[in-house]
């Protein structure tokens, strides 16, 4: 039985996020963790965009209790991690 776990979720997370053949780091840190929720930040890095170095995650979660395996997302704030600086808009250059 595999269970729930802070590095699953990024993990996860990674796989539908990022480009499929871009090499990928990860920097996680989990804070408020208990058995049932947590919160965790984490950056996404190696994508192939050049404007676009990465992505900052910072999700906040819950665990299934009946279904150990399953997360409940509560909130997700994702920021751009851009490689040449940002425009006045805000938007990578």
């Amino acid at each position: 039985n595999i269970q729930a776990s802070p590095e699953k979720l990024v993990d996860a997370i990674a796989q539908v996020s990022a480009d499929a053949d871009a090499t990928r780091t990860i920097i996680s840190e989990a804070t408020s963790l208990s058995p049932t929720s947590g919160t965790i930040s984490f950056d996404l890095l190696g994508y192939k965009d050049d404007a676009l170095k990465g992505e900052r995650f910072k999700v906040e979660y819950a665990i299934s209790t009946t279904t150990p395996k399953e997360y409940t997302l509560s909130a997700v704030e994702v920021t751009a991690i851009c490689s040449r600086g940002t425009a006045q808009d805000k938007k990578c250059l």
